[in-house]
């Protein structure tokens, strides 16, 4: 699981890039993951644009 705290790391925008390549791919875990992922962040981070693009084209 992310770290909420840990939002803008480098390493946190590495793994949603991450998962959201491999959803593209077909990966249903990866779907899932990063679905929770991004709808925790969302509910800390509302404000954030780059949230918002990663959620809505999943």
């Amino acid at each position: 699981m992310v770290n909420t705290e840990e939002l803008n790391t480098e390493e946190t925008l590495k793994r949603i890039i991450q998962l959201h390549k491999e959803a593209v791919a077909g990966n249903e875990t990866a779907v899932q993951d990063l679905h929770m992922i991004l709808e925790q962040l969302r509910d800390n981070y509302s404000d954030n644009p780059l949230l918002k693009a990663y959620h809505a084209i999943q």
